[in-house]
């Protein structure tokens, strides 16, 4: 609606149905300790199935209040229609998670596809890989690895809100500056509901509190959060005798409890929980708050492109020479990801183990021997990690490297014979050959700890010719 010559107001609304996913042959599973399958009766207590009672097709029910209202306001505070502030907010919900929830629940499903972890002393060999270990014909053999939904998984959603205001310096160059924010609920994250067995005092690991039915015992919990500010600047030219060019330039912080499913090198919650128990549930989301995986704090972006006169008026010799020509390119900047320092070896209750922090660990010395302060870093023995005594190195915490890169184009396009174009190219991406390195070694116990062991590939240059007609 226009609600005057100077300020214009748009709401909406957008509703959906997302329906969770099934088996063609109902061979998944849920996860919820407080039910008996009656469908399976020999099943352990815990796991469920479609047609159990109260148990969908796709073992969570259907979420059908998914409306999702949109906001946006247009104001011209001087009525001369150089300047313009605008603001907007909406609800945006988010589609199941496929790839970390049906997927493995589909794998890991007894009496299916049963998966069980094996701890033998005993060697394992090529002709007999599975030993002693080797499970009965019983289709639920002990220790069984289960993820999959829990018993109260809810459509994940996000507030989006914005306000920016735009400017026209000139008729050809305009500038924008704007705030850029979202908060996200209901994510989901796996949870650890079967731990080892823990008493103070205790100095190996012992078995797990389900055990012998269960192994590692992860639902998807959807309690998980995320929240995102920016301040993102940008100033542009039209195309303007030939030349173009935008530079934008953006800080953001993004902080989650999880930044993905099975993706990522996104690590495990470092403390369990208990199914139905909101206070374990808020103690273990409280110790993964952090930076994001895919936090980058600074960026800064410049294309540009220049266009040079095809020279109708001149000799054709000239033409072919000299006009036509068209070059592009795109310089980026940013600073690096974070990522967590992470023991290789779990601890006495099979949970992440983060070793401690002892100083600043990005005051480093920065090279590819070694990116960041390894010495800030203390391992902690299998018999100093029970819950009582936990670590201090929070998630996130350690910044790796950023990069710089620069990408170039050259085209000349020869026009013949009415409507027929040939275009030769030439296109250099990372112009001039700067590193952009992996993420340093994270795993204190191995012998390069904190050094940068992968890179990208350096510059790449290729050649093509386009004919159009």
């Amino acid at each position: 609606w226009r609600l005057n010559d100077r300020l214009t107001l748009n709401l909406g609304v957008r509703y959906e149905l997302t329906k969770p996913f099934i088996d063609e042959n109902d061979a998944i599973t849920g996860i919820d300790l407080s039910k008996q399958s009656s469908k399976y009766p020999n099943a352990p207590k815990g796991l469920v199935y479609p047609g159990d009672p109260g148990v969908p097709r796709g073992i969570i029910p259907t979420d059908k209040n998914n409306f999702a209202p949109r906001i946006s306001l247009v104001w011209d505070p001087r009525g001369n229609a150089r300047t313009s502030v605008r603001t907007g907010f909406g609800i945006f919900y988010d589609a199941l998670a496929g790839q970390g929830d049906f997927f493995q629940s589909g794998v890991l499903s007894p009496p299916f596809t049963p998966l069980v972890e094996l701890n033998t002393p005993a060697n394992i060999t090529l002709q007999d890989p599975l030993g002693p270990g080797t499970p009965s014909a019983n289709p639920f053999p002990a220790n069984l690895t289960i993820i999959g939904w829990g018993t109260d998984f809810q459509t994940p959603y996000a507030y989006h809100y914005n306000l920016g205001v735009q400017h026209q310096i000139t008729n050809r160059i305009g500038a924008e500056v704007a705030y850029v924010a979202s908060r996200s609920y209901h994510l989901p994250i796996f949870m650890e509901i079967n731990p080892g067995t823990y008493v103070p005092g205790q100095t190996v690991a012992g078995p797990r509190v389900l055990a012998p039915y269960y192994a590692l015992l992860r639902p998807t919990f959807s309690e998980a959060r995320s929240w995102y500010d920016s301040l993102q600047t940008s100033i542009r030219m039209l195309p303007t005798r030939g030349i173009n060019f935008m530079a934008a330039y953006t800080w953001s912080h993004a902080i989650d409890h999880v930044s993905g499913l099975n993706i990522g090198g996104e690590s495990r919650p470092v403390l369990p929980v208990v199914q139905g128990d909101k206070a374990s549930v808020d103690a273990a989301l409280k110790a993964e708050k952090g930076d994001a995986l895919f936090d980058v704090r600074h960026r800064f972006v410049l294309s540009f492109g220049y266009e040079l006169p095809r020279l109708a008026s001149k000799s054709g010799l000239v033409q072919g020479v000299l006009g036509g020509w068209q070059v592009n390119g795109i310089y980026q900047a940013q600073t690096g990801f974070p990522f967590t320092v992470v023991d290789s070896v779990v601890t006495i209750q099979y949970l992440t183990n983060r070793a401690n922090v002892t100083c600043d660990p990005n005051d480093g010395p920065k090279n590819t021997t070694q990116w960041f302060n390894t010495s800030c870093f203390q391992r902690r023995p299998v018999a100093q990690t029970g819950p009582d005594k936990p670590s201090n190195q929070g998630r996130n915490g350690v910044r790796g490297p950023g990069f710089q890169r620069t990408d170039l184009s050259l085209f000349k396009n020869f026009d013949f014979a009415g409507h027929h174009r040939v275009q030769v190219r030439v296109e250099a991406f990372n112009l001039w050959n700067q590193a952009r390195f992996g993420q340093p070694v994270s795993n204190p116990g191995a012998s390069n700890f904190g050094a940068i062991t992968a890179a990208e590939d350096g510059r790449v240059m290729q050649f093509g010719i386009k004919y159009s007609f």
